[in-house]
């Protein structure tokens, strides 16, 4: 039930930012409740009855919207209602560039404003992982580098990491240092 409580908190922060919402659920032992919460929002919404894993999950969702840019969320994040449009801006300046956020970290562990690196060439070849999986960009970005990569599964760790490595070295990207984005931290 806590996860509920979380995907609810998560689609509410969403239509907050008054963005248009897709959601997939990935076999989600939970899918009674998960149609019931849906039912609250304004939501594309589809499933799979099987888990095949965060990429896949973040696939099909990405097929379901008709919007020229995307912004990934886990169902236990929270949006700021502003982080929409103050990350739009940014895109809009940057060339079409994906733009990702800074984060704040809330539950077991907290920090009002962790501060992701800006990404470089330099820095991609040392560490993965210097964005979370909200990065806003294009539907044709995502097309154009294959989406997620479906061979990881709901165990590997840094889906995102990979994929914001292939996005961020196609396209460069641009960090906007507000903490836009909630980063739940729990025991599970």
């Amino acid at each position: 039930q806590t996860s509920l409580k979380w995907f609810d908190e998560c689609l509410s922060s969403a239509a907050k930012t008054g963005a248009k919402l897709a959601v997939w659920d990935d076999g989600s032992l939970l899918q009674e409740g998960v149609r019931n919460i849906v039912r609250d929002y304004q939501v594309v919404f589809g499933r799979s009855y099987d888990n095949y894993g965060p990429s896949h999950a973040r696939n099909r969702a990405a097929e379901l919207v008709e919007t020229e840019l995307i912004i990934p969320l886990d169902c236990d994040d929270v949006i700021h209602e502003d982080a929409v449009r103050q990350l739009y801006d940014v895109w809009l300046k940057s060339d079409g560039k994906p733009v990702f956020p800074d984060i704040w970290k809330f539950g077991t562990k907290t920090d009002p404003h962790h501060r992701l690196l800006q990404w470089s060439c330099d820095l991609q070849r040392k560490k993965l992982g210097i964005a979370s999986v909200n990065v806003l960009h294009s539907i044709e970005q995502w097309k154009s580098i294959g989406g997620w990569d479906e061979s990881f599964t709901s165990q590997d760790l840094y889906e995102d990491a990979e994929y914001n490595a292939r996005l961020f070295y196609t396209y460069c990207a641009k960090n906007h240092h507000q903490p836009l984005i909630g980063y739940r931290r729990h025991d599970s």
